[in-house]
């Protein structure tokens, strides 16, 4: 098996090599010697241990007969541990340890928690500590920030230490300015349009201008009569079956009105 595999690729397009544990181990051992009086401790911690005042929580909710969760405590992780390595000098001191959180779920996961433990603490002691800069990394994308290459950071030294979340924030309010110009950009021309629709536009010959509803009594064309009181008097003749008198004047579609609602 290959001791030195391609984990993916750089922004140069450089593959990123990494050696396997088991290609530093022996040099790591070397320099370390178990036969000197170093140790390698591994320690299993249950998460709730990592963190003291949680577990005093967790403790008296089962005293007062209360789940976890009807007090806004988070969920007990049963099947997550803690593996943690650590390195002992012949004098009894830790010199580095490394750690790592793993989910026990299948075959071979306590191993895998034993074998991550160790390479952390590898990595801490430079031994492939490469792995350090892609957590290193990782933790500042979660902050905001984007990595960027020493050439870049030369050329443009604002830039390199430009938060993320303040350029993605200056996109989006650009964005949203060309949104609205653009907006107002159709709603000016839509209105010219319409202007120039209504004002220049001729009207066809064979198109007849619509009357108004005031210029319209029954059985006669007027001016003056309020459209309402027109369309009553149209309501109450049909309703009666009759056909309503001619009306010239507001005081003749009013008495017109009484007459059929009389009837």
């Amino acid at each position: 098996m290959t001791q030195t595999i391609t984990l993916g690729f750089n922004e140069a397009g450089d593959p990123i090599e990494y050696r396997r544990l088991s290609a530093r181990l022996p040099e790591f051992l070397a320099a370390y010697s178990p036969h000197e009086g170093y140790q390698i401790k591994i320690d299993y911690l249950d998460p709730i241990e990592a963190k003291p005042g949680l577990s005093e929580l967790y403790k008296s909710a089962v005293a007062a007969g209360k789940k976890p969760e009807e007090l806004g405590l988070p969920p007990v992780a049963g099947n997550t541990m803690i593996f943690r390595a650590r390195l002992i000098c012949p004098q009894g001191r830790e010199l580095s340890s490394g750690s790592a959180l793993v989910l026990i779920q299948a075959y071979k996961d306590w191993e895998k928690g034993e074998t991550a433990a160790r390479q952390r603490l590898l990595a801490a002691m430079g031994y492939g500590g490469d792995m350090l800069d892609v957590d290193e990394a990782r933790d500042q994308l979660d902050q905001g920030f984007e990595p960027q290459t020493s050439n870049v950071a030369k050329d443009h030294p604002k830039a390199a230490s430009k938060p993320k979340s303040e350029s993605a924030s200056a996109k989006a309010l650009s964005e949203t300015n060309k949104d609205k110009d653009s907006q107002e950009s159709q709603k000016t021309s839509h209105s010219e349009a319409a202007t120039a629709t209504s004002v220049d536009a001729p009207t066809p010959d064979h198109v007849a201008a619509k009357p108004k509803a005031s210029d319209v009594a029954p059985g006669h064309k007027t001016d003056g009569i309020p459209d309402s009181v027109i369309r009553q008097i149209e309501h109450q003749a049909k309703l009666k079956n009759v056909t309503p008198a001619e009306v010239t004047t507001k005081a003749e579609a009013k008495a017109e009105l009484k007459r059929l609602i009389s009837m």
